[in-house]
């Protein structure tokens, strides 16, 4: 099946070849999990010219962690543009001598349009936030070179303590978050875009067996405080937030994942790679 779009394949995306296919795609990409997030975007970055979406991150106070993204990748990058909608932090950025543009990439490549082509779009935790995902991909396809490559950062919907939330029905994701992206459906926005999956891996910050022993400890927790009648309060006092902040992941599930060796995409967030086919495509 020619990877580039199912429907060449059958007129129904449930049949057995174009499962399969897709099932492949999405295996053929998968890599280890990463200890870093940040990291492994800057190895993608380095000595390239890469425009950065969601540049502010929320708001401008993010400006002076050590975890700003977009000032990591400013330093190894051979130029950088940074994309929000967010106009106090665009400016705050460009009054801090960085290039940045106020522009909603849900609306076309804008003024990046005037720019010559770019190497890596960098899309860190915001395809979830994005009313039409699909056009991520668009404004991608539009500003990158031939071979050039879409690099996508966002929550894991596969992570155990997410899975627990959804069978506990307890709502604590960000509250601007909007869709959750899995593995075949970044296969399909890029396919319709002209862009090929290259990787597919998750950043794992702790082994599993010590994510086993943290819920065996936050059970024994549990248990306790529920038979002594205990009441644990937190500092901010919100009891609707009670779920979610005592929310553990079960022990028992994390310990058959680990048991059957299938832990390699249990990590928090989801990284993606994908390349823009054309004639200068490796």
């Amino acid at each position: 099946m020619n990877a580039r779009s199912w429907r060449e394949a059958s007129h129904d995306p449930n049949s057995r070849p174009v499962v399969e296919a897709r099932n492949a795609a999405v295996v053929a990409a998968t890599r280890r999990p990463v200890p870093d997030r940040i990291d492994w975007i800057l190895q993608r970055c380095r000595d390239r010219r890469v425009i950065d979406i969601g540049c502010v991150d929320h708001h401008v106070g993010t400006h002076e962690a050590a975890t700003w993204l977009h000032r990591a990748i400013a330093a190894v990058a051979s130029f950088c543009v940074g994309v929000d909608i967010e106009p106090e932090g665009v400016a705050a950025m460009q009054a801090a001598g960085y290039q940045a543009v106020l522009h909603d990439v849900c609306k076309g490549p804008g003024p990046i349009a005037d720019l010559d082509s770019f190497d890596v779009v960098v899309a860190g935790e915001v395809i979830e936030h994005l009313p039409a995902p699909q056009a991520l991909f668009d404004f991608a396809a539009a500003v990158l070179r031939p071979g050039g490559q879409l690099v996508i950062s966002t929550p894991n919907p596969y992570a155990p303590h997410r899975v627990r939330a959804g069978q506990l029905g307890v709502a604590w994701e960000n509250a601007d978050h909007a869709v959750y992206a899995f593995p075949s459906g970044i296969v399909e926005l890029g396919e319709r875009t002209g862009f090929r999956l290259e990787e597919y891996r998750t950043v794992r910050f702790r082994p599993v067996a010590v994510e086993v022993r943290r819920g065996l400890v936050k059970l024994a927790v549990e248990t306790r405080d529920r038979l002594t009648g205990r009441s644990r309060r937190h500092a901010d006092e919100d009891v609707t937030l009670a779920p979610a902040l005592e929310m553990r992941t079960n022990p028992f599930e994390l310990a058959l994942v680990a048991l059957t060796r299938s832990d390699r995409l249990l990590g928090e967030t989801s990284l993606y790679v994908l390349r823009k086919t054309g004639a200068d495509s490796p």
